[in-house]
């Protein structure tokens, strides 16, 4: 039981911490809030309390809110537990359609909540791509060469995709600060501030992007040619040029002097096309301070009557009592207290039951997930197993393969024996039939004179038959 009204005052301050870091007063997000709600990501586990009382803010409704979520949907997203990154893909396109809302707002806050809906979005999808990098972008230069595998196909796509990241910052970045004018004087404004605030994650990740992909280029400049990479130099020179102006103006202003120190790029990007450029090149670092220590929230003094604070009934109530410094007189403390709690502890139950509907679903997509990895299991173990077969058939022909090669060279070796033999006795009857065909016309030759002398001795014959005839006529 100690257990369970434990959560629910967790709960409850998570819900309300939420609700008081995304309101609807045009001033700076509190840091305490923000802190407190990035503290429940770690105590839950997950950003599953976050993303249900997230939704149910007047997102499409007020600018103000709208540009806050985005603000502290950043900064849970870098500081935020692990788990963050995962548990906000399904809301993906939620904030896509929020940003395509806003923009038809073409002035002030919708053109920013537009981009700054982008830059999430990208955000989102370059961790889901890249699981292995953390929210907050900080990696080690083995941990970099680790995630890319040593592969310079790796490299190259890594390279491309932190563009795409970069350009959504600047591109927001610009947006503000020309949403403020060239006054110096707006930044202190609350209105200024209020937008002012949102780039400071931006700049966060904007270094650490800046360092990747510094290190990424001088990588694939020793391994492809110069002229592959001209486009990725060309980008590279341009984001370089906007980043360090982006710096330059920021480090100008002097709602930023106590909150954040920015460095000073050098006055040329690094030289990718020599090498020994990369020994002289110093890894930029944008430095917050720690946060001074706040006033005790007044969301775990919920029970305590006596702390006119915790009677407030709503995250804009405290907020002005915050901005006023004195509390305001409550008509009834106790009935005031009493009506929060119910309709908190209701808030509670609808959303426990949500949350075990979604652990159901997620479960369910669980179960079809093991399913499918089972199936694919098999799928492989068998195909495996075709490989293995084939694999031991390419053996066999290997280890048959000498043989073969000295059959055929035995059969080459007897065929052109063969062939010099037919080429011997194709002369020899060529021979033959030459020879033949001689004797054939020299018979026909000595048949036509046999015929002839046949002829003539016949003749012979007869004149000789008709001497002996008139001889013998004579003599009688």
């Amino acid at each position: 039981m100690a257990t369970t009204t434990n959560n629910d005052k967790r709960f409850l301050q998570l819900t309300l911490a939420i609700q008081k870091a995304i309101n609807s007063v045009e001033t700076p997000v509190k840091e305490k809030h923000v802190r407190s709600t990035i503290i429940g990501t770690f105590q839950e586990q997950s950003a599953i309390t976050y993303w249900m009382v997230a939704v149910r803010l007047p997102l499409q409704d007020n600018r103000i809110v709208a540009w806050k979520f985005c603000h502290v949907t950043h900064k849970l997203l870098r500081e935020g537990h692990p788990a963050c990154l995962d548990d906000s893909q399904r809301h993906i396109n939620m904030i896509e359609n929020l940003g395509k809302l806003w923009v038809h707002l073409r002035e002030g806050y919708g053109k920013l909540v537009h981009l700054y809906c982008n830059l999430l979005v990208c955000k989102l999808k370059f961790h889901a791509r890249n699981p292995r990098f953390p929210g907050n972008m900080q990696l080690t230069a083995d941990e970099l060469d680790a995630i890319a595998e040593n592969d310079v196909n790796n490299y190259f796509q890594l390279c491309v995709e932190l563009f795409d990241y970069m350009d959504d910052i600047l591109n927001l970045q610009a947006a503000v600060f020309d949403s403020l004018g060239n006054a110096r004087a707006n930044s202190m404004t609350a209105s200024g501030q209020c937008r002012l605030a949102a780039l400071i994650p931006c700049a966060q990740d904007s270094s650490q992007i800046y360092d990747c992909n510094v290190r990424l280029l001088f990588r694939l400049h020793a391994s492809l040619p110069p002229d592959t990479l001209t486009g990725h130099r060309e980008r590279f020179r341009q984001q370089f040029k906007k980043l360090s102006s982006f710096y330059k103006h920021a480090s100008s202003l002097q709602y930023y002097r106590n909150l954040l120190t920015l460095p000073v790029l050098p006055s040329n990007p690094p030289n990718f096309l020599l090498q020994s450029d990369f020994g002289t090149y110093v890894t930029p670092v944008v430095s917050i301070p720690d946060p001074q220590p706040d006033e005790v929230d007044s969301v775990g003094a919920l029970i305590d009557t006596s702390d006119t604070i915790s009677q407030v009934t709503t995250p804009d109530h405290l907020e002005a009592f915050e901005s006023r410094g004195t509390p305001s007189p409550q008509p009834d403390p106790v009935v005031e207290r009493d009506r929060l709690i119910d309709h908190l502890q209701n808030e509670l139950r609808r959303m426990r039951a949500e949350v075990t509907t979604r652990v159901e679903e997620r479960n369910n997509i669980m179960g079809a997930m093991r399913e499918l990895s089972t199936s694919l299991e098999s799928q492989l173990l068998a195909v495996k197993t075709e490989l293995q077969q084939e694999k031991k058939k390419c053996e066999m022909l290997s280890a048959q393969t000498p043989e073969i090669k000295q059959k055929l060279t035995q059969t080459e070796e007897k065929a052109k024996i063969t062939d010099e033999k037919f080429q011997k006795l194709k002369g020899a009857y060529t021979q033959l039939r030459e020879e033949h065909i001689n004797l054939i016309r020299q018979k026909a030759e000595v048949d036509k004179l046999t015929a002839n002398l046949r002829a003539a001795a016949t003749q012979h014959e007869s004149a000789k038959l008709a001497l002996q005839q008139m001889l013998n006529d004579r003599t009688k």
